[in-house]
């Protein structure tokens, strides 16, 4: 009894556009209680320097995932784009790491909504 092995990958959606927006929202709604205060308050200039920076970066990276995914139109970010350019090894680590990424986000930004909303309590 032979079994054939699929060597395509596919991976199935199962965030949703509102589970990411949720997701999105929170992670910037608790990023503006975490980062831009000690920023504002050690001197505008330096923070709107670094922001300028940082916007170009970000743009950059923008650029470089809009290609990687017109290169490699399936669903699965950076675990796909690991598997086609290092292979399954790299794969396994990246889709770990985007995992990790996104639990690690989730608990941070209960916790910050958690602690500023204690205090209102």
């Amino acid at each position: 009894m032979s079994e054939s092995v699929n060597d395509s990958v596919e991976s199935g959606r199962y965030a949703k556009a509102p589970h990411l927006w949720a997701l999105g929202v929170g992670a910037v709604v608790s990023g503006d209680f975490f980062g831009w205060q000690s920023g504002l308050v050690a001197g505008f200039d330096g923070l709107l320097i670094i922001l300028a920076f940082v916007t170009v970066l970000y743009v950059l990276l923008a650029f470089s995932i809009a290609e990687l995914s017109t290169t490699v139109p399936s669903g699965g970010g950076p675990y796909i784009f690991a598997l086609h350019a290092i292979g399954p090894r790299a794969a396994f680590f990246a889709g770990l790491a985007e995992s990790l990424k996104v639990v690690i986000t989730c608990a941070v930004v209960v916790t910050g909504i958690s602690s500023y909303m204690n205090q209102l309590l």
